[in-house]
């Protein structure tokens, strides 16, 4: 909740002007037109808040894992690699995600960590579609991801 109420609070601010003109709106493409409509319902104000509020209650949690944590490494999809003619997956193991951020909802949730981070390459499934594995580290120690990938490369 937290990432798409900020993301829908940034894009309705940037791209106010071009989907207010009617000559240019449709040339934004659907995706951003549904996070900017996050960012203006009614009530949005407050829904950002709030979700800063608990942002900042995230962040106090995240600090915490790295008292006891180098590096944090999770999945950087809920799918692996699609076929370019996909605009992006809709469902995964007869789960239909929600929104066009569902397949890639574990970089969301890093994102909003506020911490380095960085996705690689780590293997392939049967069927030869590659995953990635997204490494995490502490807020400001984007010298220890980039060693920790570098040594995984």
């Amino acid at each position: 909740r937290v990432f798409n109420v900020l993301r829908g609070e940034s894009f309705a601010a940037e791209y106010k002007d071009l989907l207010a003109d009617p000559k240019t709106r449709d040339s934004v493409k659907p995706e951003i037109r549904w996070n900017a409509a996050v960012g203006s319902v009614p009530g949005a104000a407050r829904m950002a808040d709030l979700a800063r509020r608990d942002l900042s209650k995230y962040t106090a949690q995240v600090r915490v894992l790295f008292e006891d944590v180098d590096i944090l490494c999770a999945p950087a999809t809920l799918d692996a690699a699609f076929d370019a003619s996909v605009r992006y997956p809709t469902h995964q193991v007869g789960q239909d995600f929600s929104d066009y951020l569902g397949w890639m909802r574990p970089v969301c949730l890093v994102t909003v960590m506020l911490c380095p981070a960085i996705v690689l390459p780590c293997g392939f499934l049967e069927d030869g579609r590659p995953v990635g594995l997204q490494l995490v580290a502490p807020p400001g120690r984007d010298d220890l991801v980039l060693e920790a990938a570098a040594h995984l490369e």
